[in-house]
């Protein structure tokens, strides 16, 4: 779908434990470490493990506003979520309130990083290096200032109007057409660093978890994504108010590259079908993988066992099926299927007998992968071990395809 970084400090030596002192840092004045000090001090056993837990029954709670989450299906991150979260960290409203006024740096940006959810998050990828904690901050800082900008969420049409036709190919919701998408790249951005001085920057802040650090990392996934929105709410804005004044927006009108024919389009599904045709990959997309949250080797190896399997072709088939049907029942309006594919196959109610044919064989799949694995690894398969997670696994395998679908039509 497009580069993407992968940073694993897991097992990377270089990088120094949370609790043991770090070999590259200066003399450490008194005080810097506070806040992680806090947090140790409240620590309760697993309890980075369990606020995973809660994230992924987030996410998964939450799926069509993940891969949405701009046009019908919008991000909510409420106070009882919150709860269910900040209660895993064992501190109360009135310990973090006076803890954050006597600090020098919190009292000072009560707002942005005084928040208990976002300091957390902060702790517990420091603490595991695990980047989830990181993406599920963009998520709720994403969430909350969404509300903010669009009090009475948005209009479809004019959203839809501004991603097609406002934003350029730089912008990651243009381009994905996912909120939770466009969130990641943005981590992979922050983390990676636009420029050399950026990537130095970062690098340090990664690094070293003291308090200046932990503040300015919660500082600029909040700038970065407020920036984000703050675009798309210009843009927005504006066009509603040019729809006020009697400006038709139509989405299907004109594309960017020009008005499009009933024939182009045409050809344009044609060549989408024969991509997917020709797909024959060994091994899966990594972006993909990470928003479907597929974490652990187990179900990695489940889903790559069944879409790169060459003999019985599961992605060109099931592809296949989600082009034919959007076509029949949408039309095959190019801009309007980019826009409309992930959200509409997602729901499709799918009758064609092909497609529970194709289901029967990727729950046979899995179960096979299963069975050899197990044979081999300790890893406990988990909800795997039930029909019903396997019932669960094969939807996830055809969001794939789906998401995989979607992303192979920018290269039409």
């Amino acid at each position: 779908m497009n580069e993407y970084l992968e940073l694993l400090y897991a097992g990377n030596n270089k990088i120094p434990t949370f609790n043991k002192p770090f070999k590259e840092a200066k003399m450490i004045k008194k005080g810097n470490f506070e806040i992680q000090d806090f947090f140790e001090d409240h620590y309760i056993k697993d309890r980075d493990d369990k606020v995973k837990e809660q994230i992924h029954r987030y996410l998964a709670n939450n799926h069509d506003a993940m891969l949405d989450g701009l046009l019908k299906n919008f991000v909510v991150f409420g106070s009882t979520n919150e709860a269910r979260i900040t209660n895993l960290y064992d501190i109360t409203t009135s310990e973090w309130n006076k803890f954050k006024g006597s600090h020098d740096l919190l009292k000072k940006d009560f707002k942005v990083s005084g928040s208990l959810l976002r300091m957390g998050l902060i702790v517990s990828y420091y603490k595991t290096r695990d980047r989830l904690f990181l993406d599920f901050l963009a998520v709720t800082i994403f969430g909350s200032r969404w509300k903010q900008y669009f009090r009475h969420n948005v209009k479809e049409h004019v959203m839809k109007y501004v991603i097609e036709k406002k934003l350029t190919m730089k912008s990651y919701f243009k381009q994905y057409g996912s909120a939770y998408v466009a969130l990641q790249e943005t981590i992979s951005t922050i983390l990676q660093g636009e420029t050399a001085s950026d990537a130095k920057k970062i690098t340090a802040i990664l690094q070293t978890p003291n308090d200046q650090n932990m503040i300015d990392l919660v500082n600029t996934i909040y700038s970065r994504i407020n920036s984000l929105l703050n675009t798309l709410a210009s843009h927005y804005y504006a066009a509603e108010k040019e729809e006020k004044s009697g400006y038709i927006i139509n989405v299907s009108d004109e594309a960017e590259e020009g008005k499009l024919s009933l024939s182009n389009n045409s050809l344009k599904v044609s060549n989408l079908k024969s991509m997917v045709d020709n797909l024959n990959s060994t091994s899966l997309d990594e972006l993909i993988l990470k928003t479907l949250r597929l974490d652990t080797p187990i179900r990695r190896g489940c889903v790559t066992s069944v879409l790169c399997n060459s003999k019985e072709r599961i992605f060109a088939q099931y592809a296949n099926i989600y082009i034919d049907y959007y076509v029949k029942t949408h039309g095959t309006d190019w801009n309007k299927m980019k826009q409309q594919f992930i959200t509409k196959s997602n729901t499709a109610r799918m009758k064609d007998s092909q497609a529970k044919v194709l289901d029967s064989k990727i729950m046979k799949l899995i179960r096979e992968f299963i069975r050899n694995y197990t044979k081999y690894s300790d890893e406990d398969p988990g909800d795997l071990k039930t029909s019903n997670g396997i019932v669960k696994l094969t939807k996830v395998v055809k969001d794939y395809i789906i998401i995989k679908t979607r992303a192979l039509m920018n290269d039409l």
